[in-house]
């Protein structure tokens, strides 16, 4: 298995960046990648691979997934360190997706940002996916996940259902859109051209692209905006085989840390806890100051840990993501939401930072493939319809 050349673990004897993962698969050869197809899609996250996936089942239809990164999966990955299986992003699921500090505490989860940060419809919306209790919300948000190769794994399920060209390491620069059709062109000077582009790229990161024609007033606010969710998330290894618990710093003041829970006990040593952190936005920015890391942990949250180890992606810093799962702050999706989702001619618009229902989850992600595909399909079937008349 190829290591990913993303990821950070540190042990007291030495650290290493980039980590195994079966996120890491093989791309289409460079020599039978087209320059014209019916659909591209850009980004392997959950939004783009549900996208590709279900427009190649379409025969006469020829679609490249496109990819900045050397793995699939997006703000989701599962490393292989330490005996274990680690989500590096997106974790938990759960099927039901299909007092003033401890409050304000909670509410900063949402978006590892104090409550006055977070858009009070942010925080409603938590709420009511939560089934209108706290305990829901942690239940849903932070309890079940995939077990057997974890969300890469489910990551490479969706894949194997795919029918088409895959091209990795292929960060977009440009877009240029004209009646007929979009040409894309990467930092390597690569162009593609397509009928239709279904765009995965996160919120924070679309600044990044230049579009011709620019994009709306709107959009380009709500780009210039971003949302606001800078943490760090962070897996420890402590020494102590401990049952379940759960930390929570006092609301947002010295503390880089927002919280932190047991994860689960060794499963391949069967000793130990690994536990999970999260970091205030914009604390926490240097994976590799492990004095800080550790020394601010066992301060704020843990106490007596033992470190053994930890492991992290430093999303903050990530070219490509530029901030962890969507949290937007006051009155941004009332006034930027509709605009996000809209189409923009032939560039439609996927990720789970505009979602209807489960904003920044997978869930998320896989609704608005749903949405692109359909629509990107349904316009191809009338194109083509219109040339045979």
């Amino acid at each position: 298995m190829p290591p990913s050349r993303e990821g950070y673990l540190w042990t007291p004897t030495g650290d290493t960046t980039g980590l195994n993962t079966d996120a890491v698969v093989s791309g289409t050869p460079d020599s039978l990648i087209r320059d014209k197809y019916d659909v591209i899609v850009v980004g392997t996250g959950f939004s783009g691979l549900i996208a590709a996936r279900n427009l190649s089942r379409n025969p006469n239809l020829s679609v490249l997934l496109l990819e900045g990164r050397d793995r699939i999966g997006g703000r989701t990955w599962t490393a292989k360190a330490l005996g274990e299986e680690l989500e590096m992003g997106g974790t938990w699921v759960h099927w039901n997706q299909p007092h003033k500090d401890l409050f304000d505490a909670m509410v900063s989860s949402f978006g590892s940002a104090p409550g006055s940060e977070c858009g009070f419809t942010e925080a409603l919306r938590w709420y009511a996916l939560g089934g209108h209790t706290m305990d829901g919300v942690f239940e849903l948000a932070g309890v079940y996940k995939l077990g057997k190769g974890g969300m890469s794994s489910l990551a490479r399920a969706i894949l194997d259902e795919y029918h088409g060209n895959l091209l990795f390491n292929t960060v977009l620069e440009k877009v240029e859109q004209s009646s007929t059709s979009v040409t894309l062109t990467a930092k390597n000077g690569k162009k593609i051209r397509a009928s239709q582009v279904i765009s995965t790229i996160p919120l924070n990161c679309l600044s990044d692209i230049s579009f011709t024609p620019s994009l709306s007033p709107l959009r380009q606010e709500a780009i210039r905006a971003g949302h606001i969710n800078q943490d760090a998330k962070i897996h420890f290894k402590l020494g102590l085989t401990e049952p379940g618990w759960f930390s929570m710093a006092s609301g947002y003041g010295n503390s880089p840390w927002c919280f932190s829970f047991s994860d689960h006990n060794g499963t391949a040593k069967k000793e130990g806890t690994y536990c999970i952190g999260f970091g205030y936005n914009g604390h926490l920015t240097d994976p590799r100051a492990s004095s800080h890391i550790i020394s601010t942990f066992k301060q704020y949250l843990k106490p007596n840990a033992d470190v053994k180890a930890y492991l992290t992606h430093d999303w903050m810093n990530d070219n490509l993501a530029k901030g962890a799962w969507s949290c937007w702050g006051p009155n941004a999706m009332s006034r930027w939401l509709k605009e996000l989702q809209k189409s923009d001619g032939r560039l439609h618009f996927a990720n789970a930072d505009w979602a209807d229902g489960w904003r920044g989850f997978i869930d998320g992600a896989i609704e608005r493939g749903v949405v692109a595909s359909r629509e990107v399909e349904q316009l191809l079937r009338e194109e083509r319809v219109k040339s045979k008349i």
